[in-house]
């Protein structure tokens, strides 16, 4: 990610030079998203390959899908940071790119795990984690405290509440067995934390999770 993200601000000292410094660092923008979730594609791919290795079970690369970056969400994302709600090139402009940026060059890692996962899992018994960064939001501690249920045909969980990331969200995705065995332990503590919370409340919504979390720190 740091690499993509100096490209962006690389970018945003050329957009001054452009006849329209707007679209200029649009266009920029989608093109980042485009070389850097390529990329992050590829380093999903090389993970998954040496993780199965690992488990004994022989998948070619040609076997993962990989997930192309989406040029549709990085148009869309860098209009919206870029013009914002007033149509104006604002001073905070940089800030939304830099969050959507993180979000977007991630998803594809993240959906190409998930691809994975969903195609070789079942041999293996393992499904794809949320594994939380350092001072995780509520939203993201929620979905990760759930364990390796994402990309798995055997879970209730949806591909789609895998692919829950918000923008700066640096959170990872990892493959792991169904059965817990070797998840990381910063998960294994989300999910004792949310059976504590589930004990504690009968509002299972994230925003009583939120304050609970909150009430926690203060005490």
């Amino acid at each position: 990610m740091a690499t993509a993200q100096q490209s962006l601000l690389e970018a945003n000292l050329l957009a001054g030079q452009a006849i329209d410094p707007q679209l200029f660092m649009v266009d920029a923008f989608t093109e980042i998203v485009d070389v850097y979730g390529t990329e992050s594609a590829l380093a999903a791919r090389d993970y998954a390959l040496a993780d199965y290795a690992a488990r004994g079970e022989r998948v070619r690369a040609g076997q993962i899908d990989l997930a192309a970056p989406s040029l549709e969400q990085a148009d869309k994302s860098g209009r919206w940071a870029v013009f914002g709600v007033q149509d104006e090139f604002e001073a905070a402009a940089l800030d939304r790119l830099q969050g959507a940026l993180t979000r977007l060059v991630l998803q594809s890692y993240r959906e190409t795990v998930l691809n994975a996962a969903r195609d070789h899992g079942r041999r293996t018994r393992t499904a794809v984690a949320r594994v939380p960064e350092a001072g995780a939001c509520a939203f993201c501690r929620m979905l990760a405290s759930r364990g390796a249920v994402y990309g798995s045909a055997r879970s209730a969980q949806s591909t789609k509440d895998g692919n829950r990331f918000h923008d700066n969200c640096r959170c990872s995705t990892q493959i792991a067995r169904i059965d817990g065995r070797d998840l990381p332990q910063s998960v294994r503590h989300l999910e004792r934390e949310w059976a504590q919370f589930s004990e504690e409340t009968d509002s299972l919504t994230l925003s009583s999770y939120t304050k609970w979390l909150k009430e926690g720190a203060s005490r």
